[in-house]
Order: C-alpha cells, then sequence, then structure tokens
C-alpha cells in the first residue's frame, strides 16, 4: 500500500510541475503577444461580446464577484485565516500563507511595473439605462 501511495504522490507532483511549465510557457507567449500590441483585436472581441450578453442582474453578479476579489476583501479574509491558524497552532500553514500573500503581492506589483497597461475604459453601452 505504500507504493501506491508513493507513486501517487509522485504522479500528482509530476502533474503540478506540467501544470506550472504549461503556465510558464502560456504566460510567456501572451505577455510577448500584449507587449507587442496584438492583443487589441481579441480584447475588443471579448470586450464586445460579453457586452452583448449583458443584463443588469449579470452586471451586478459580476460586480458582486469584484467585491470579493478587491485588495481589501481578500486582505480581510487573509488576516482572518491567519489569525485561526495561529488560534490553532498551525504556525506552518499560517507562515505558508503569509509567504504565499507576500508573494503575490509583490508579483501583482513587479507585472503591473513591467507591464504599464491599463485598465479598459468602462463600457456599458447598451445597457446604460439599467445602471
Amino acid at each position: 500500500m505504500e507504493k501506491r501511495e508513493k507513486l501517487y504522490s509522485s504522479l500528482l507532483l509530476l502533474g503540478a510541475l506540467l501544470v506550472a511549465v504549461a503556465a510558464v510557457f502560456v504566460f510567456g507567449w501572451l505577455s510577448e503577444e500584449m507587449l507587442e500590441g496584438d492583443t487589441q483585436r481579441v480584447d475588443m472581441f471579448v470586450r464586445t461580446s460579453v457586452h452583448q450578453h449583458s443584463t443588469p442582474g449579470l452586471t451586478r453578479l459580476m460586480q458582486g464577484f469584484s467585491f470579493f476579489g478587491s485588495v481589501g476583501t481578500v486582505s480581510s479574509l487573509c488576516l482572518v485565516i491567519l489569525a485561526a491558524f495561529l488560534y490553532f497552532r498551525r504556525k506552518r500553514m499560517a507562515a505558508l500563507l503569509g509567504i504565499t500573500m507576500i508573494g503575490m503581492a509583490a508579483l501583482d506589483e513587479v507585472l503591473k511595473l513591467a507591464f504599464h497597461r491599463p485598465r479598459p475604459v468602462a463600457f456599458f453601452w447598451p445597457h446604460a439605462e439599467f445602471l
């Protein structure tokens, strides 16, 4: 049984490594396309397609998702989880969460500085009257 568990763990680790390598290649390709300005047509296509299917309810739902993904909400939730880890004496988990969040914040800032890509202008047509 122990050999089976080791094999399973090894295959899981190999799969995770393959996914990570594939993600690096996709991100590299996408970064190159973005820096060359080749993503404008795709951006406009996706933007137009999304807004063709927009409704007031769907807009409110997406605004809710944006709220839950905001810096304040994610930071507050992480602090609560960090406190819970410390309360239950899960120091290793607390340290991993803290390191991950610091790394994420640093990567976010570095990528913003590297790409200088402005946020898209708000696009509320044709449902602007519902907002």
